[in-house]
């Protein structure tokens, strides 16, 4: 992971429609579609199966880099239906990551808002954002 000195690193889980991320400090993604599309309620279940220490069928792993309030990463195999690499590339807030999503070799990236399900917090608290 790089990130700028002052930059506090990311951690939670994500969500777009039926996209869903989870955020590691190190800088680890877990990336998963699932369907039902979760809701902000399903955060807390969501963080009990979606682990790194968990490998799930489906889940695919990469890592993110920071730079201020900038994040990137590439998903080598992006979703499970079509295989093609996924680039996200953004920016993040405290409840929300803003990435333009661009499938394979797609010139025009399409700006898709991460809504934060669950958050974690220091000294092993975790909370749903307010």
């Amino acid at each position: 992971m790089t990130r700028k000195p002052s930059a506090r690193p990311m951690s939670g889980i994500y969500a777009a429609d039926l996209h869903v991320l989870r955020l590691y400090p190190d800088g680890l993604v877990l990336s998963v579609f699932v369907k039902p599309a979760p809701r902000p309620s399903d955060g807390e279940v969501i963080e009990s199966w979606l682990r790194r220490d968990e490998p799930r069928p489906l889940v695919r792993r990469c890592h993110y880099t920071l730079d201020g309030s900038t994040v990137l990463l590439r998903l080598p195999q992006g979703s499970p239906l079509n295989d093609e690499p996924l680039t996200l590339h953004g920016t993040w807030g405290a409840d929300h990551l803003v990435l333009n999503v661009r499938e394979g070799t797609q010139r025009q990236a399409t700006p898709t808002r991460y809504t934060a399900l669950w958050l974690a917090r220091r000294a092993g608290r975790s909370a749903r954002p307010r």
